[in-house]
């Protein structure tokens, strides 16, 4: 039951957005574009629950060359990373190779470290650039219900 034709109208309304609209045509067309994101995603995490209590309750299965079966996830973290520091200067010694193994990518905070590296940072950081568009909030003021 893949039909593409469901996702054609907000498409075309995606694709429609150009520079001659005015902004309020284009919010309009953003609002309705993140309000079926929304109702996709909740579509598709109501499609997976059921699709786990199915497999739960029947087995795994094959289909369209994949393999559906339930599994487990998992999540690991640092309960407290100053004492799990300590502890692994005090068990390697402090030998840096030995640190290094055991860091996860992208372990030291780019600002922190230029905080206390100053210019010298610049040598251990690379930055890549890339264009995107940013949406951000706007404060409101709740008791009033207007923008600051």
């Amino acid at each position: 039951m893949t039909d593409t034709t469901l996702l054609a109208p907000l498409t075309s309304e995606a694709l429609s957005i150009h520079t001659d609209m005015s902004q309020d045509e284009v919010m309009e067309i953003l609002n309705h574009i993140a309000f079926m994101r929304e109702e996709v995603k909740a579509i598709y995490n109501m499609g997976q629950s059921a699709l786990l209590e199915y497999i739960q309750a029947n087995g795994s299965f094959e289909f369209n060359g994949n393999t559906y079966t339930a599994g487990k996830t998992k999540s690991v973290k640092c309960i407290d990373q100053g004492q799990c520091l300590e502890a692994v200067l005090e068990a390697t010694g402090g030998d840096v190779d030995a640190i290094k193994k055991v860091l996860s990518t992208g372990a030291f905070k780019p600002a922190a470290t230029m905080a206390v590296l100053g210019d010298a940072a610049e040598d251990h950081f690379t930055t890549t650039w890339g264009d995107k568009v940013v949406t951000k909030k706007i404060p409101t003021n709740l008791l009033e219900g207007k923008t600051k």
